[in-house]
């Protein structure tokens, strides 16, 4: 019964203030999809068959994962961005839609990494681990939690639903055409008892979290989460298990900010990474990293890492990035871009890897390199690639020019239908 009224009172709370709270603050992204679900106790996102904007871009991907308390944003699968004739392809897409910058991911033959939106911003390349925490059956297991196709998040990070269906412990209950989703209190500098409650899938659940923020100075958060798993019957898994996560960050100046997260779970898993983040003027930007990731019964891995983005204006874009773990592995790109009379693209790439077989003595070692240069006009595209990859581990060469051809996407329908013809010569 209690948790009945306390789920009643939030509902109504939500209800009387969403017009008033949403009408103050500003849009940081707005989403569209076939499936979006959203964990008031996780305050965590999940959707299917998304779009959003980004920046001056139109972006659209099979599937998206946001962790809006860490303020992490992940596309992934078919992600496509388009800003009027340009159109930029990938896998993967992690991003600050705050910062106004990207970074897009693509894995074909070899692995590319592009720069996207703002310059002199820079955005990780690894995913945070609170995205790894982001799926729809987590969600689904929420006490409370919402789906509908159309969610936006606010620069406060709070979350507003449109035509959106609560759900109750996996029940499905009211529907709202507008609705506050995230709690509404505003977190204050000290100790917090989150939540405690029991759930039939989960057990007893508790969460405790410590923040502090001194304004464009300093902003920490450490949350502890307890689930007891022994009160359930038939449960499989752990009794019990804990986690603990920090994220602490500092802004020096304008130019320089620094900051360390930390994780660890009760199964003797735990990461870290301290980095350093210098811009050391509007065009070029330098970022330096160290992480240690334990995973379960397996060493740990100890890497340093350096990050380099230079825009040289007339002279092209150049990225370098660097890392070494301890135990004498390696991981290298380089990559140059550059555009010339407005539609010819000049794109320059190299990788090289030095890394552990398993649990083995023994390395992989590959170099990959690649040359493309396009051309795009209003009507059609034409682009020749030289893709170059050896295995130092086997000894063995592949190399792979190509020239593509093909008309520009055109629509039909009224815009229903998009078509595109291109054809591609080994």
């Amino acid at each position: 019964m209690r948790r009945l009224k306390k789920c009643a009172s939030i509902i109504l709370f939500h209800i009387i203030l969403s017009p008033l709270l949403i009408a103050s603050e500003e849009t940081l992204i707005n989403l569209k999809g076939s499936y979006l679900a959203y964990s008031h106790d996780f305050n965590q996102v999940y959707g299917e068959n998304v779009e959003f904007k980004f920046s001056s871009y139109t972006v659209s991907s099979r599937y998206i994962k946001i962790d809006v308390q860490s303020r992490a944003f992940y596309a992934y699968g078919d992600v496509v961005l388009i800003k009027g004739d340009e159109r930029l392809q990938g896998h993967e897409f992690l991003f600050d839609p705050k910062e106004k910058s990207g970074t897009l991911i693509s894995y074909k033959d070899k692995i590319e990494v592009k720069r996207v939106g703002a310059k002199g911003k820079e955005t990780k390349d690894e995913k945070s681990a609170g995205l790894d925490r982001v799926n729809l059956a987590g969600i689904q297991k929420s006490f409370i939690y919402f789906t509908g196709q159309s969610i936006e998040i606010t620069d406060k990070g709070d979350v507003y639903g449109y035509n959106v269906t609560l759900h109750v412990e996996g029940l499905e209950s009211l529907g709202f055409k507008k609705f506050k989703l995230s709690g509404v209190a505003q977190r204050r500098n000290g100790l917090s008892l989150d939540r405690v409650w029991y759930t039939r899938s989960q057990g007893i659940i508790g969460r405790v979290s410590y923040y502090y923020e001194k304004e464009s100075k300093v902003t920490s958060l450490t949350r502890l989460n307890y689930e007891e798993h022994s009160v359930l019957k038939d449960y499989s898994g752990l009794k019990r298990q804990v986690d603990v996560m920090t994220s602490t960050t500092l802004n020096v100046d304008k130019s320089l900010n620094l900051g360390l997260t930390g994780n660890y779970n009760s199964s003797s898993l735990w990461n870290t990474n301290f980095w350093l983040n210098k811009n050391w003027s509007s065009k070029v930007n330098t970022q330096v990293n160290f992480s240690y990731n334990k995973p379960v019964n397996i060493k740990g891995e100890a890497w340093l890492g350096l990050q380099s983005n230079v825009n040289a204006g007339k002279f092209g874009n150049i990225s370098f990035s660097g890392r070494y773990e301890f135990q004498n592995q390696f991981f290298t790109s380089f990559s140059y871009n550059n555009n010339f009379f407005k539609r010819v693209n000049l794109l320059l790439s190299s990788v090289y890897s030095k890394i552990k077989i398993g649990r083995s003595e023994d390395y992989s070692e590959l170099f990959s390199g690649g040359v493309s240069l396009s051309y795009r006009s209003q009507v059609f595209n034409l682009s020749t690639d030289y893709y170059l990859n050896y295995d130092l581990f086997g000894n063995q060469l592949l190399s792979q020019p190509q020239l593509r051809a093909g008309l520009n996407p055109f629509r039909l329908y009224r815009g229903l239908l998009t078509a595109s013809i291109y054809n591609v010569f080994i």
